[in-house]
């Protein structure tokens, strides 16, 4: 990354010399200085294509596009200087101050692709007997690299499972479809099922090719991220799975929704007595018909919680009669598992996302008193998980570690 922030510094400083160019005489001579910014943006369209997509350099790479345009239409004149001035230096200014906190390592990693399906598997460690298993599934963030190394350290195997098929615009707008309005909308909940149905296959691949290679025969622990937790929740909550892996101890759930534990509400039609006149009798079905047209109003459906205990993991904005988590608290309720919501934490807080990509971190804040900073959310997520393992290992890293008692969200 060092290298990349070399690159930014020059495309910043051939930017800048086009921009300040009418302040300055001696500048405003140098007639070929138009043409360092299109050579400024091609180098930040190329080095995104080299090193990685950095969000952070899309205002940057934006304005050097509308300078380009502009520079070379002679329609610079249409654009006050002190606007220009102004974007050119926000647009700087993210770039440097959202950069990346750390290199993401990779090392001690090796790689499959499940033959016949869509998934990838990444093996952080060789696996040892004595070793609890994690198991990962990042479902649509894809990025927990870091987080997997923590846990590493911390005495975990670490295994992690993503869905290789890349994703069509119509996927990603279902999601945050389902996301924004899967509690009170029966479209939207219905397309968060349909993923999280997704996902329990996914699930079940994965586990199956694991104990086919006899690395499921000691303790292991579930993560689920979205709607990759839901899925994971609703798997064990049938007795079949659980019999199948009796060495599962926990399940962590990341942000996850529960979509599966809502029902359509029934409707109340209009009923009619055996001595009920013809005209009412009419009326009422006319309304009956307008009743069932309308759309179905969703209400949570009976929780039976599963055996398996589950810990989850929240935005710092939940509370008691937050509507999107209606579903996560009354099961925590029932089941009296753990609500973890460190403050200020968003909904994409407890991966790599606020030291890898903090301007997409900023975009989804969880609120403005943070307890944690960009560089702790790594760490403190996996003592976290620790400290829920801890449970049934006390050996080494798995003792307990204190935490502030802000970050717990009762629920009783």
């Amino acid at each position: 990354m060092n290298e990349l922030i070399i690159v930014e510094l020059i495309c910043v400083f051939f930017l800048g010399l086009y921009v300040l160019k009418p302040l300055f005489n001696g500048l405003n001579r140098l007639t070929g200085l138009v043409y360092l910014v299109p050579v400024a943006l091609g180098i930040l369209i190329c080095s995104m294509a080299v090193y990685e997509f950095r969000p952070e350099m899309l205002p940057l790479v934006a304005f050097a596009l509308v300078l380009t345009i502009s520079a070379f239409t002679q329609r610079r004149h249409t654009i006050r200087m002190p606007v220009i001035i102004l974007l050119f230096l926000i647009s700087t200014a993210l770039v440097f101050y959202f950069k990346p906190s750390k290199t993401i390592t990779r090392s001690n990693v090796s790689t499959a692709l499940l033959e016949g399906t869509e998934l990838k598997f990444r093996l952080y460690q060789a696996h040892d007997p004595n070793t609890p298993l994690l198991i990962l599934f990042p479902g649509s963030l894809n990025s927990v690299d870091a987080l997997a190394a923590q846990a590493q350290k911390r005495g975990f195997a670490v295994f992690s499972c993503t869905v290789s098929a890349k994703k069509s615009i119509g996927t990603i707008f279902r999601r945050v479809y389902a996301t924004l309005w899967g509690h009170r909308s029966y479209k939207a909940n219905n397309s968060g099922r349909l993923v999280e149905e997704e996902w329990r296959d996914y699930i079940s691949k994965a586990l199956l090719y694991l104990k086919d290679k006899a690395l499921l025969d000691d303790t292991f622990f579930i993560a689920g991220y979205g709607t990759a937790g839901s899925a994971a929740i609703s798997l064990f909550g049938e007795p079949a799975a659980k019999e199948q892996y009796p060495e599962l101890k926990g399940i962590i759930a990341i942000e996850s929704h529960l979509w599966s534990f809502y029902q359509t509400e029934e409707r109340a039609l209009y009923t009619t007595a055996f001595d009920t006149g013809l005209i009412q009798v009419g009326w009422y079905s006319i309304v009956n018909r307008f009743i069932k047209l309308l759309p179905p109003k969703l209400v949570l459906a009976p929780i039976n919680p599963s055996e398996t205990p589950v810990l989850f993991l929240t935005a710092g904005k939940i509370r008691v009669n937050s509507r999107p988590y209606q579903a996560l608290i009354e099961y925590a309720r029932s089941a009296s598992s753990p609500i973890v919501a460190v403050p200020g934490a968003g909904i994409l807080d407890y991966s790599d996302y606020p030291a890898r990509y903090p301007i997409i971190s900023a975009l989804f804040f969880g609120g403005f008193k943070t307890l944690w900073k960009r560089d702790d959310f790594v760490i403190g997520t996996v003592t976290l998980i620790a400290n829920f393992a801890s449970q049934w290992t006390q050996a080494g890293s798995f003792k307990q570690t204190k935490h502030s008692d802000k970050i717990y969200f009762t629920v009783n």
